[in-house]
Formats: structure tokens, C-alpha cells, sequence
């Protein structure tokens, strides 16, 4: 699916990595990518403090950026608006003004009729609104983990923070973490 949605792009410049070496040296070579001139940037990195984000696509809007996540699903999932939300905090901390952010996801009504045809595979969902209706709690939720991060002391890692469904992750994360730990299930429990 992203092959298709960035060729919606075509002055896009796609910055990526295919090796930790390469990874190092995203954020140089965004950076270096927005001084030359670019008016669109795929698979960028750019950091504020101890945050960094890599960008599906960042594009010139007038004085401004519109901010694209893609996804190959074919509707908006809270999940891309969290997203957005955390790129939009360390873009525009980094200096980077979003005017717009949206979600470009596959469209469920497309029927492949010959070569692929990646306007009509694709649909933009204008998700602006809702980013910005999170980000305090965003912001809030990024300083929460940057105190996780550099705490010396380890998190609760009580499954009752999980849904149900993950039990078995969790499980298997504790086990590792500590060895020595065996869970004891009461009758009560069951019932």
C-alpha cells in the first residue's frame, strides 16, 4: 500500500533507512532535505528533546505543512489520530507549523480493473479536528512515558493495564523479565 500512496507524491523526497547505519543518519539527511528546498519529504525523522517521529509524509502547505499517516487499513482508526497527534507535538516543537493532518488508507470500494491505478486505491481522510482535540492529553501522555523512560525503578507490569486478549504477551514478557515468577490462579478467579 505505501508504495502506491507516496507515488501521490511525486516531488516527494523519500529520506528511509535500510540499515542501522542509515537510520543514524535520518534526522541529517531530513534536515539536510528541508534546507535544499524540498517541498515534500517521505519517510522523514525529526526530534524535540528526548521525542522523535518518523513522518510517512510532511508536505508544504502554504506557510505551513499538512501532516500524512498511511495506512493500508480502509477507515480512520483512533490509533492514526494518536499518532498524528504525537507527530504533531514534536513537529511543531521542532519548528515545522501543521495546518492539516489526514489519514491516506486504502479504499475498501476499489476494484482492480488492469494496472493499478493508486488514485483511486487510496483515500484522504481530513482527521485535522480530531488530532486536535487530543493533543493536551497527548502531550501529557509523552511526558508520562519519558518519566517510564528515565525512572530507575520498573514499571507495574500488572495485566490488568492490558485488555484481556494480551494476557499471554504479558505473561510471556514477566516470565523473561523475571524468571523466578510463577503465576498462582485461584478458584475464585474462574468462576
Amino acid at each position: 500500500m505505501k508504495k502506491y500512496a507516496e507515488k501521490l507524491f511525486p516531488v516527494a523526497v523519500k529520506i528511509g533507512f535500510n540499515s542501522p547505519a542509515e537510520y543514524r543518519t535520518m534526522i541529517t539527511r531530513t534536515e539536510d532535505t528541508w534546507r535544499s528546498g524540498a517541498k515534500c519529504v517521505v519517510q522523514g525523522m525529526h526530534k524535540f528533546d528526548n521525542f522523535y517521529c518518523i513522518t510517512d509524509v510532511l508536505e508544504v502547505n502554504g506557510d505551513g505543512f499538512t501532516l500524512t499517516e498511511i495506512k493500508s487499513s480502509n477507515l480512520v482508526k483512533p490509533q492514526h489520530i494518536t499518532d498524528l497527534a504525537f507527530q504533531k507535538l514534536v513537529l511543531e516543537a521542532s519548528g515545522f507549523k501543521i495546518h492539516k493532518c489526514q489519514v491516506l488508507h486504502a479504499n475498501a470500494d476499489y476494484r482492480r480493473n488492469g494496472d493499478i491505478d493508486y488514485h483511486a486505491l487510496t483515500r484522504i481522510s481530513d482527521v485535522t479536528d480530531k488530532v486536535e482535540k487530543i493533543l493536551d492529553k497527548t502531550e501529557v501522555d509523552m511526558s508520562k512515558a519519558l518519566s517510564v523512560v528515565i525512572s530507575e525503578v520498573r514499571p507495574d507490569l500488572d495485566p490488568m493495564h492490558a485488555s484481556s486478549n494480551f494476557f499471554s504477551d504479558w505473561l510471556k514478557i514477566r516470565e523473561e523479565l523475571e524468571p523466578s515468577f510463577q503465576i498462582t490462579v485461584s478458584i475464585s478467579c474462574l468462576r
